[in-house]
């Protein structure tokens, strides 16, 4: 896709090439199940055996005439030709043609709005969502809660960064931000916490250079604070990359607290190593080591941000809808009570693991959990006593955020204790 955009962006100079890019791979991207539905309808032929390229020059063309305005529709009619003609063949460009031009010429369902519906293929199309998914979410939440959540998910995502106050005073990052044409609110939820409206600008600045702000939506900051305030204790955070959740608790936590940070791959060790020494951070170890069976030391509290499907980050993972299967549940909450099993090990008495995931699936949160607690019975479930934790916490003492009703990533993150 980005193949595609990148040669049609090049033959219209008016438009700024890579961000533009980025932006229609993304917004494709997610609305791809919704983009060929709407194409398959005005097709002769079987569109599901159409070539690769061929679709997502379709799609490209389809985007730009149902979506936006930026182009006449003949230059797009003329520029999706010409890429036919450039990455597939001379009699592709003529179907190419046909198609556009009837797109012009039909009415199409508006993307987004469906009647209400028990039907998960019809809800799933017309949001551009996996089948599987959204008839998980139906049963789970109801027609109502499911197509906020999917609406949600196809909503250009706003940004949060995280103001790194040792390095910039309040005032000085504030005049910058406004200095740079962007618009910001504080969070009204977690302190040093700010939404913007872009980030582009933001990472060609001066304050990026100096460590100022890392990209941390308000959902990861409510896992750090389920960590606390305790000074002088041993803190493992595995499964750390890219590194942002590590970086705020090492400023919060301050240099009385010992923190080894890990990740099982080099690569995102490195990043890891990248970020905390942009931010001017010291005070952590990072290592490669493999959650699943390598030893480290007992430490008083263990963050395992575990790895997961993903289905509470759809918004800001445009790609990520298409990339996970229903199979992948059971794989991922294999590799999680793998880690929280082994990890489990390592605590100290008294002392805490704190398991989060960026997923709203059962099976990788309270599932996982409750095999945990019944293969160790030493552990047990805590509540959160923080009063900025309250009103996200579920029946049983997690976190558990749902997007369109808390304006976050969708988490799940809970506090095991060693009895």
């Amino acid at each position: 896709m980005s193949t595609v955009s990148s040669l049609y962006f090049g033959e219209n100079k008016k438009i700024s090439h890579p961000e533009e890019v980025t932006y229609l791979v993304q917004e494709i991207t997610r609305w791809r199940a919704y983009l060929d539905g709407v194409i398959d309808s005005i097709y002769r032929g079987k569109y599901s055996k159409v070539e690769h390229i061929l679709k997502n020059i379709l799609r490209l063309g389809a985007y730009e005439l149902m979506f936006r305005n930026q182009i006449p529709d003949y230059a797009v009619v003329n520029e999706a030709v010409k890429l036919t003609r450039q990455l597939a063949s001379e009699k592709a460009s003529g179907l190419t043609n046909a198609v556009l031009r009837k797109l012009l010429k039909v009415d199409y369902p508006e993307p987004g709005v469906v009647l209400q519906t028990k039907n998960p293929a019809t809800l799933a199309e017309a949001t551009s969502h996996p089948q599987w998914m959204v008839k998980r979410w139906l049963k789970r939440y109801g027609f109502e809660e499911t197509l906020k959540l999917c609406r949600w998910n196809n909503q250009i995502p706003s940004f949060t960064v995280w103001m790194n106050w040792v390095r910039v005073e309040t005032v000085q990052w504030e005049e910058t931000v406004t200095s740079l044409g962007i618009d910001w609110s504080k969070s009204q939820v977690i302190r040093n916490l700010y939404h913007i409206n872009s980030l582009s600008s933001l990472f060609q600045s001066e304050g990026y250079r100096k460590g100022w702000f890392t990209v941390q939506d308000t959902s990861a900051a409510l896992i750090g604070m389920l960590v606390g305030n305790n000074l002088g204790i041993q803190l493992l955070d595995v499964c750390c990359a890219p590194g942002g959740k590590t970086a705020a608790l090492a400023v919060n936590l301050g240099d009385s607290v010992s923190i080894l940070a890990s990740d099982y791959d080099e690569k995102r060790v490195i990043k890891v190593l990248e970020t905390l020494e942009r931010l001017r951070i010291t005070n952590v170890t990072v290592k490669v080591k493999d959650a699943t069976k390598d030893d480290y030391p007992v430490s008083d509290v263990i963050l395992i941000d575990a790895p997961c499907t993903g289905t509470g980050v759809l918004s800001k993972r445009a790609d990520l809808r298409w990339r996970r299967t229903i199979d992948n549940l059971m794989e991922m909450q294999s590799l999680q009570l793998e880690i929280l099993r082994h990890m489990s090990n390592f605590v100290a008495p008294n002392g805490r693991i704190i398991y989060s995931t960026c997923s709203m699936e059962p099976e990788e949160n309270w599932d996982v959990i409750d095999m945990l607690l019944e293969i160790r019975n030493d552990f047990k479930v805590v509540r959160p006593k923080k009063t900025e934790l309250l009103p996200f916490l579920d029946e049983r003492g997690a976190i558990l955020t749902f997007p369109p009703r808390d304006g976050m990533d969708g988490v799940f993150g809970v506090i095991l204790q060693k009895c």
